[in-house]
C-alpha cells in the first residue's frame, strides 16, 4: 500500500489535517510557507507518518482545518489522498518434477534434465513471476526466475550434469506479482542415482525353455524373471512379438518375479524383458528366443487365436495401424490392440522390441522454444501456459561436502 501526501503554498490553503484512526488524533499544523511548499518541508514529513499510522491502524479521516478570515474559505479538494492495495499471489501449488519422485526423498535415475515446477495463481495480476531455489544440502542455494501467466505452471530445468549422485537436494519456489510475493512452497527433496543395473535379467519357462520347442501355441506358458545378480532390482518391464507385455513388481530387492503369457502363433519367437532399480534404471535388454509349436487340430475358420471365437484385423483410419480386435464369441469384439511393429501412417520405423516401458525416465529432453542448457532465461514463456528457464548449480568449492 502506498500513500500520497503534499502541501501546496497557494492563497488559498489548508494547513491544518487530522488523521483518525477510530482510538486517537494525530495533528500536523504547517510551521512554515517556506518549510510546506518543499518536497521535504514539515507538513509532508508529518502528513506521511500520520497517514501511515492511521492506514496501518484502521479508518483514516482527513479534515481540513477551519480557515482564516485573510485566507477565505477552505476548499473541498484542499485535502487528498491517493491509496494502491495489492495482494500477494497465493503460495504455487501442485509443486513437483521431472522424472515424477514424490516430495519427501525421492531419488530420481538417469536423467538430461530435471525439472522442477508449480502452478502460480493471483487474483489480481496476470504478469506474474516464480521464483525457485534450489541446493544440495550441505551447500549454497541458487535461484531462477521465470515469468508465468497467473492460473499457468512455471517450470526450470537443472541440468543433471550438475547434480552430484547420491546428494540430497532441496527446493522451494514462491510467487511474484511485481509488489509483494507469495510465501514459500513446503521444501521437496531429491536425489539423483545414475547408475543403471549392471546385467539383464535372467529368463526361464518350463513351458517354453529357451531356443527349444515348447508347448503347442495358445496354451499359457509361466515365465520367471531374475535379477542377474544386481541386488537393488526391485522391478520388471517385459513384452513380446504379439503386443503382449507390462510391468511386475519383483518380490524384493534384488528378487524375482514371474508372469503368465499364452503365445498366438508358433515357430521362433521373442520375449523381450528389462531389469529396473528403484530410481527407474533400466538394465541391457533381455532376448529371450522360444519356440512354441503347432496345435494339434486346424483353427475354425476366422479364429485367430484358437479360442473358437471369430476375430478381426482392421487398420486403425486415423493412424494408419493394423489393430487385432479379439472376438468375445458373442458376436462382439474387444478392443483394437496394436500389432507389433505396426507402423504409423507417414512414418516408416519399426520398433526394435515393443516394450512399453510405463514410468521409466527418458534420457533426452527437447524443447525448440525452451531455454538451452546452461543458461538462465525468466523472460520468455515456453509455449501457452509454460514457462521455463534452465540453471545450474554453483560448481563445488573447498567446504561444500562431497
Amino acid at each position: 500500500m502506498s500513500h500520497t501526501a503534499r502541501c501546496v503554498r497557494r492563497p488559498v490553503h489548508t494547513d491544518h489535517c487530522t488523521a483518525r484512526d477510530g482510538r486517537k488524533k494525530i495533528h500536523m499544523r504547517k510551521t512554515s510557507r517556506r518549510a510546506a511548499s518543499g518536497p521535504g518541508g514539515t507538513c509532508r514529513k508529518v502528513l506521511s507518518a500520520a497517514l501511515a499510522t492511521a492506514l496501518s491502524a484502521g479508518t483514516l479521516a482527513l479534515l481540513p482545518a477551519a480557515a482564516t478570515a485573510a485566507e477565505g474559505p477552505a476548499h473541498e479538494d484542499s485535502a487528498r489522498v491517493s491509496t494502491q492495495s495489492n495482494t500477494p499471489p497465493d503460495t504455487p501449488s501442485n509443486h513437483s518434477t521431472d522424472p515424477s519422485v514424490p516430495c519427501a526423498d525421492g531419488v530420481i535415475g538417469t536423467t538430461d534434465y530435471v525439472t522442477l515446477r508449480a502452478e502460480v495463481n493471483d487474483a489480481e495480476d496476470n504478469n506474474l513471476t516464480a521464483e525457485f531455489r534450489y541446493a544440495p544440502e550441505d551447500g549454497p542455494a541458487v535461484t531462477a526466475e521465470v515469468k508465468a501467466s497467473s492460473g499457468s505452471v512455471a517450470s526450470v530445468y537443472v541440468p543433471s550434469d550438475n547434480l552430484r549422485e547420491g546428494v540430497t537436494y532441496w527446493w522451494e519456489v514462491r510467487a511474484g506479482d511485481g509488489t509483494a510475493h507469495s510465501p514459500w512452497t513446503d521444501r521437496c527433496t531429491f536425489s539423483l542415482d545414475k547408475e543403471r543395473p549392471s546385467s539383464p535379467p535372467g529368463v526361464t519357462s518350463e513351458e517354453f525353455p529357451e531356443e527349444e520347442d515348447g508347448n503347442p501355441v495358445r496354451t499359457e506358458g509361466k515365465f520367471t524373471f531374475t535379477a542377474g545378480g544386481v541386488d537393488d532390482v526391485v522391478r520388471y518391464v517385459w513384452g513380446t512379438e504379439d503386443g503382449a507385455g507390462g510391468s511386475i513388481d519383483a518380490d524384493g530387492p534384488g528378487g524375482s518375479a514371474t508372469v503368465t503369457h499364452r503365445p498366438l502363433r508358433s515357430g521362433p519367437q521373442y520375449l523381450y524383458v528389462r531389469s529396473l532399480d528403484a530410481a527407474g534404471n533400466q538394465s541391457d535388454l533381455r532376448r529371450y528366443l522360444f519356440h512354441p509349436t503347432r496345435p494339434p487340430h486346424r483353427d475354425r475358420s476366422g479364429d485367430l487365436d484358437g479360442d473358437s471365437a471369430v476375430d478381426l484385423w482392421l487398420v486403425d483410419p486415423d493412424t494408419g495401424a493394423l489393430l487385432f480386435h479379439r472376438g468375445r464369441g458373442d458376436g462382439t469384439f474387444e478392443p483394437g490392440r496394436r500389432a507389433a511393429g505396426s507402423a504409423t501412417s507417414g512414418s516408416s520405423e519399426r520398433r526394435s522390441s515393443p516394450i512399453a516401458v510405463p514410468g521409466t525416465r527418458t534420457t533426452t529432453r527437447t524443447s525448440s522454444s525452451c531455454a538451452p542448457a546452461g543458461t538462465t532465461r525468466g523472460s520468455r514463456n515456453c509455449g501457452s501456459t509454460r514457462a521455463t528457464a534452465t540453471a545450474a548449480l554453483p560448481p563445488r568449492t573447498a567446504g561444500a561436502g562431497n
